[in-house]
């Protein structure tokens, strides 16, 4: 989301990543942050903090569904192609928390526990 004066606002931010607590360090023209659990991210300016959030996005979901998804984005979209037997490929979502219900979810499911996800239940 942008804003009308063409950089989003810290609230815009947080919209677009409710998993992130989305701040600044009070100075004016300081750095914007990030943060999630042990997770903290940084960027100058307001427009590089969701850049900076969407890469460790795409990279935490890479890592966490290794060997079941094929995970990555567009400007517009996250997607990802299944790796298990009897899912049907591809999915494609807007947000990286809507890819990723879909991931531990997907149609085609037969209801068991997917391969690598028997103990995220």
């Amino acid at each position: 989301m942008t804003a009308p004066h063409g950089y989003p606002s810290t609230i815009e931010i947080a919209a677009d990543h409710p998993d992130w607590e989305i701040n600044r360090d009070g100075h004016r023209h300081g750095p914007w942050h990030a943060t999630r659990g042990e997770t903290e991210l940084a960027a100058k300016t307001p427009a590089g903090l969701p850049a900076e959030l969407e890469s460790q996005e795409l990279a935490r979901l890479q890592a966490e569904f290794i060997g079941r998804w094929r995970v990555w984005r567009t400007e517009q979209y996250w997607m990802a192609t299944s790796l298990l037997d009897g899912v049907k490929p591809p999915l494609l979502e807007e947000t990286p928390g809507a890819l990723e219900t879909r991931m531990r979810n997907p149609e085609g499911w037969d209801g068991r526990p997917l391969k690598g996800q028997e103990d995220a239940r």
